[in-house]
């Protein structure tokens, strides 16, 4: 079987997630190092993400998992073979979050904005569709065309390839740095470093994100997560912890913390595409993928009515400027 090289292990620095990273592929041109691998891997494990975990199978760290290091290839990975479910089912954001954030900002009519992670353009869309100037900046390709496709057309948008810790933003262009459901897959400090660098004199970071409530069908949907997401979602949720990261990035700076309730409905089709859109789950097209879409459809028959079910997010926010 082909295999893929952990090349060396180094402590993570943060208490909330004490998973190990591994090293692979430091060298850019894809060529690998000349020294011993710690470990083989069998092709297709590796992940080269920050919260995707690899089993290490052979040798004596045999049974540990380690946690990617972004040197090569990074988190634009994650999501491929994701983005139409993504863009199908993501939930989005509600008005009062848009409006909340512009009476911080305190500009004039229209902003500009760099949404980072921007995904496949789902809250990037809503600042335009307020008449705001967007710049979306993606690193997975599918993603970003995604986003391309879908608001190419509105005169005030453009995207960059580009990442939270390097995102080719003009210095001191925007008023405001948004991440919507984003930054736990980045590097806290440098993403600071790049927001102050692009922010103009008195702009603002949004972090913004949705968290499902705490509900039966919730409930039913996070057992499904465990049960198919498996160590990939554990190491994810450990990441999600994101208290220390959040202050490391904001730092000095005077935060402002605000949270709505919202909610979408789903038809059959979506709820499945929603689920399938989280990068732990398996492809739709594997036996995994099937006996989650299996599952998937009981739960839907449990919690629907009229076709559709219900599900209840808490959108929260914090908006500052990083000191």
């Amino acid at each position: 079987m082909p295999a893929s090289r952990l090349n060396h292990v180094r402590p993570r620095a943060t208490p909330e997630a004490p998973l190990p990273f591994y090293g692979h592929q430091e060298r850019r041109d894809g060529r690998e190092p000349a020294e011993p691998p710690v470990a083989w891997f069998p092709h297709g494990e590796i992940g080269n993400s920050p919260s995707e975990p690899v089993l290490v199978v052979d040798g004596p760290h045999r049974g540990q998992l380690y946690v990617g290091d972004v040197t090569y290839g990074g988190v634009q990975r994650v999501f491929d073979g994701k983005a139409h479910d993504y863009e199908s089912a993501r939930p989005g954001y509600p008005a009062a979050l848009y409006e909340h954030i512009e009476s911080l900002v305190g500009r004039g009519a229209v902003l500009s904005i760099a949404d980072i992670g921007a995904g496949t353009g789902l809250f990037t869309r809503g600042w335009l569709d307020r008449g705001h100037r967007v710049v979306a900046v993606e690193p997975n390709d599918p993603m970003r065309e995604a986003a391309d496709a879908l608001l190419r057309g509105q005169p005030r948008y453009r995207s960059k390839n580009g990442s939270a810790e390097a995102t080719a933003v003009a210095d001191a262009s925007v008023d405001l740095v948004t991440a919507a459901q984003a930054f736990h897959w980045f590097d806290a400090l440098a993403f600071r470093a790049e927001s102050l660098r692009i922010l103009r004199p008195g702009g603002l970071a949004a972090i913004v994100w949705n968290d499902r409530a705490d509900d039966d069908l919730n409930r039913d949907l996070t057992a499904l997560f465990a049960d198919f997401g498996g160590a990939r979602r554990a190491a994810i949720a450990a990441g999600l912890v994101q208290e220390e990261a959040i202050g490391r990035f904001f730092g000095n700076g005077s935060v402002r913390a605000w949270s709505t309730t919202h909610a979408q409905l789903l038809d059959a089709a979506r709820f499945a595409a929603l689920a399938f859109s989280r990068s732990f789950m398996p492809p739709r097209d594997s036996a995994p993928g099937a006996a989650a879409q299996s599952a998937l459809q009981e739960i839907f028959d449990r919690w629907a009515r009229d076709g559709h079910v219900r599900l209840a997010y808490v959108t929260r926010a914090l908006v500052g400027r990083p000191a």
